[in-house]
């Protein structure tokens, strides 16, 4: 299963995506965060580039490994799901393997089977 995609940024490349590694841009609910959840998680930035697209903020797939609440909001931490070994580039000036203490607000999470089977019951009847 897989999505077609038109990137905010309008970028014509990438537009077939699996239906795991898209997430909508909206803050995940409470229920779908907690320890050894997949996320999309902020870290890095691209630049435009002519005819091409406008830039924006990177998202990495990752894992959550800790949970905490500080001054009573809830903080994520995790690190990224691949390396250097996958073939992912990890070379860039704001590549960290680990995130830190970010909030839902800037998390993400892709859709399960279920849910896109669903989706397309919908449009489909």
């Amino acid at each position: 299963m897989s999505y077609e995609i038109e990137w905010d940024d309008g970028d014509p490349t990438g537009r077939v995506q699996k239906y795991d590694m898209v997430a909508v841009n909206l803050e995940p609910d409470d229920d779908d965060l907690g320890v050894g959840q997949r996320v999309f998680f902020p870290q890095g930035s691209y630049g435009a580039t002519e005819g091409n697209n406008t830039g924006g903020r990177r998202y990495h797939e990752g894992i959550i490994d800790n949970v905490e609440d500080v001054d009573g909001r809830k903080v994520y931490s995790g690190h990224h799901l691949r390396g250097d070994d996958d073939g992912k580039w990890v070379t860039y000036r704001q590549y960290n393997y680990r995130f830190h203490d970010l909030s839902k607000v800037q998390l993400r999470v892709a859709p399960n089977a279920m849910d896109v089977l669903m989706d397309t019951k919908k449009l489909h009847g």
